[in-house]
C-alpha cells in the first residue's frame, strides 16, 4: 500500500509600506522642536495568520495610527491573511541638547513569532541648525612690530541646508583675547629683576 503525502511550506510574507523612513527637521530661530510623525503600514500577504513583534530604539518610537504611543510592554501585532495594519513612527528631534546639527540612524526590527525570519526598516533622523564650519579654532599672529599690520585668512563654510547670517564679535573679557605688548612685558620683567637683586 502506498500513500502520497504532499506538504506545502508557506513562508511569512509582509508587505511594508516603506523599507526606509527619513525624518528631516530644519530648526529656524523661532521654531520649537516638536515630535515628528510618519505613517507606516504592514500587510500580511501570505495565506496564514501572522504575529509580529516590533522593536525600535529612541529617539524613535512606535505609535498607533492615531499617534497614541504603544504601551511599554509592546504586545504582538496579529495579522490575518490579507489584513493590513497601520501605524505611526515618531521622531523626537530634541533628543539632544545644543544647537549643533546632528543625525541618528536606528533600525525598526520586525520579528515573526511563528518563524525565525526577521524584517528590518532603516529609520533615519536629521536635525539641522544654522551652523558654520570654521577652518581653524585658533588664529596666531605671532609677534608683530609696532606700527605694522598682519593679515590671516580663514575659510568659513555653511555646513547646513539653511541660509546662515553671521557677524563677528570679539570676546574682550576672555583671557584668550587679551593682547600683550611685548615692550611693556620686558619692562615689567626688567623692573622685577632689579627690585629682586637690590633687596
Amino acid at each position: 500500500m502506498q500513500v502520497d503525502v504532499t506538504c506545502e511550506f508557506i513562508a511569512p510574507v509582509l508587505q511594508l509600506s516603506s523599507t526606509e523612513l527619513i525624518f528631516q527637521v530644519e530648526k529656524q530661530p523661532s521654531d520649537v522642536l516638536t515630535l515628528q510623525y510618519k505613517p507606516f503600514s504592514l500587510k500580511n500577504t501570505c495565506l496564514l495568520p501572522l504575529s509580529v513583534l516590533l522593536a525600535l530604539e529612541e529617539p524613535f518610537s512606535i505609535c498607533h495610527a492615531d499617534r497614541q504611543p504603544f504601551p511599554v510592554d509592546i504586545e504582538p501585532v496579529k495579522l490575518e491573511a490579507g489584513e493590513e495594519h497601520h501605524l505611526s513612527i515618531t521622531f523626537n528631534p530634541a533628543y539632544e541638547e545644543g544647537l549643533t546639527s546632528r543625525e541618528v540612524e536606528k533600525v525598526l526590527k520586525i520579528h515573526f513569532l511563528e518563524h525565525p525570519h526577521q524584517e528590518q526598516v532603516t529609520v533615519w533622523g536629521e536635525v539641522y541648525f544654522p551652523n558654520l564650519r570654521i577652518q581653524t579654532t585658533a588664529l596666531d599672529f605671532g609677534c608683530i612690530l609696532n606700527g605694522t599690520e598682519a593679515a590671516r585668512s580663514i575659510e568659513i563654510t555653511n555646513c547646513s541646508p539653511i541660509p546662515v547670517q553671521h557677524r563677528w564679535l570679539f570676546l574682550t573679557e576672555s583671557p584668550a583675547s587679551q593682547m600683550r605688548d611685548c615692550a611693556n612685558e620686558l619692562e615689567k620683567l626688567s623692573y622685577f629683576c632689579n627690585f629682586f637683586l637690590e633687596n
